[in-house]
C-alpha cells in the first residue's frame, strides 16, 4: 500500500508502478486449508530477498519502491475507516469502457 495514497499498488496501473514485475513473491511453505498462513518470500529486483515476518520489510519495500509502502495483508480495516483502493489503467483502445485513463476499484 502506498502510504502517500492509500492506494494498493499492483499490475493495473504499470505507469505508477513500473518495476513492480521485477518483484517476486513466493510462500515459504505451500498454504493449506485451515492451516495458518506461511510466510512469504519476496525477492527485489536486486536479487535480495525479505520475508514478510521481517521487521524491517516496509522499510526495504519503500527503498525498492521509491516511496513509502506498507506490505498488504495485514489487519482488516478499522470500522468506519475508508477501505483500501486500487488505480487501473486504461490504454487508449477501442472498445473499452474508459480510454487513457485511470480510475479506483
Amino acid at each position: 500500500m502506498d502510504r502517500s495514497t492509500g492506494k494498493i499498488g499492483g499490475a493495473k496501473n504499470p505507469r505508477k508502478w513500473g518495476n513492480f514485475f521485477d518483484f517476486r513473491a513466493a510462500y515459504l511453505e505451500s498454504p493449506e486449508a485451515g492451516a495458518k498462513m506461511s510466510p512469504v518470500r519476496i525477492t527485489l529486483p536486486d536479487g535480495t530477498a525479505v520475508t514478510s515476518g521481517q521487521g524491517d520489510l516496509e522499510q526495504v519495500l519503500s527503498r525498492a519502491f521509491g516511496r513509502k509502502r506498507r506490505p498488504g495483508g495485514g489487519a482488516p480495516p478499522v470500522p468506519g475507516s475508508p477501505a483500501a483502493t486500487a488505480e487501473e489503467y486504461w490504454p487508449d483502445m477501442a472498445g473499452l469502457d474508459y480510454q487513457d485513463t485511470v480510475t479506483d476499484f
